[in-house]
């Protein structure tokens, strides 16, 4: 959440008519924290700059369907009349991150299931399983790390598994999974870990040991 300063300062800056604006409105969009009126006049402002992003597509959509599902196919067909098809796993990733963020997993994992090709639903496994647990279908995140479980290093997988523990309320063993996820994780594990970890959410243990190589912030 951003301080009271800091949201004086964001609507201030929202209101000239350059780069600083048009991050300002992402960020005022992002925060959650504009009345619905408030956001439809800044997203907008946001979609009357010069060469808008996707993910400022993204934003418009996402206040256009402000407390309603933001349908998948609705999404697409924005994104590609603007911005052509999305292909690449990478721009998925991020498009997939970005929904997760804005509070619409569900969205997001529509998105990723609609992945027909089997070696790029297999690069996207972890964002599938992030946006499966955040849209609380971890039942069905549980079911595919069982049956791709040879997708994701042992500690990837390990670290998802402390995740779909947590969100079945079982802390206990949510916090040894974590444990021995870190202390099997290498750099390039550590570095997914990051990335995959739930954004503002808990999914630390109150105490556990550092893992044997690098650490977590």
């Amino acid at each position: 959440r951003l301080a009271k300063e800091g949201l004086v300062h964001l609507r201030k800056t929202a209101r000239r008519n350059d780069d600083l604006a048009r991050e300002a409105i992402r960020r005022l969009l992002r925060s959650g924290a504009a009345a619905p009126d408030e956001s439809r006049r800044l997203a907008r402002s946001l979609w009357n700059f010069p060469n808008p992003t996707r993910f400022d597509a993204l934003l418009c959509l996402h206040v256009a369907y402000f407390g309603k599902p933001l349908p998948p196919d609705r999404l697409r067909d924005v994104l590609n009349q603007s911005f052509g098809p999305v292909t690449s796993p990478a721009d998925l990733r991020t498009l997939a991150n970005h929904l997760s963020d804005l509070g619409r997993p569900r969205t997001a994992e529509s998105l990723l299931l609609a992945e027909t090709n089997s070696t790029r639903r297999a690069i996207l496994l972890p964002d599938l399983l992030q946006a499966r647990i955040l849209s609380r279908n971890h039942l069905q995140a549980a079911h595919d790390l069982r049956t791709h479980a040879d997708v994701l290093p042992e500690a990837q997988r390990i670290f998802f598994a402390s995740l779909v523990a947590r969100k079945n309320n079982n802390p206990e063993q949510a916090d040894a999974l974590l444990r021995q996820a870190l202390q099997q994780a290498d750099p390039n594990d550590l570095a997914a870990i990051r990335r995959d970890k739930p954004r503002g959410r808990p999914w630390l243990p109150r105490k556990w040991p550092a893992p044997h190589q690098g650490t977590l912030p």
